[in-house]
């Protein structure tokens, strides 16, 4: 977002379905907000993919699609743009920041500045 590197997933969804994360655990004790900055060439109206986010306690298995929130479009806006997350866990936890297809598709997308924020 503002040097030289980023994390860039690519999804294949042309079977309208797909979602691709990198995650780490984390200690989120005393962690208010989760921000991830996504790239957009450009604004559109249309919803290619979602952000998927999960900050919350390890399930102790692996992640599915189900527990992220892909509440908001990656193409909201044209360049880089910063979302806030509310983390709700306090104590060791896995964050984890990806992107999920919503449309028959493929998709390179790029996020950057993955940041936890303390209360």
């Amino acid at each position: 977002a503002d040097g030289e590197r980023a994390l860039s997933l690519f999804v294949d969804g042309r079977q309208d379905d797909g979602t691709l994360w990198v995650q780490q655990s984390a200690a989120l004790s005393g962690v208010e907000t989760l921000a991830v900055a996504a790239y957009a060439e450009s604004e559109s109206f249309n919803t290619l993919a979602k952000l998927a986010v999960y900050a919350g306690p390890d399930p102790g298995r692996p992640l599915t699609e189900a527990d992220f929130d892909t509440s908001r479009p990656t193409e909201d806006h044209a360049g880089w743009k910063t979302y806030e997350y509310s983390v709700a866990h306090d104590g060791p936890g896995l964050v984890a920041v990806g992107i999920s297809v919503v449309w028959e598709a493929e998709l390179t997308r790029l996020l950057d500045d993955v940041r936890l924020t303390d209360v």
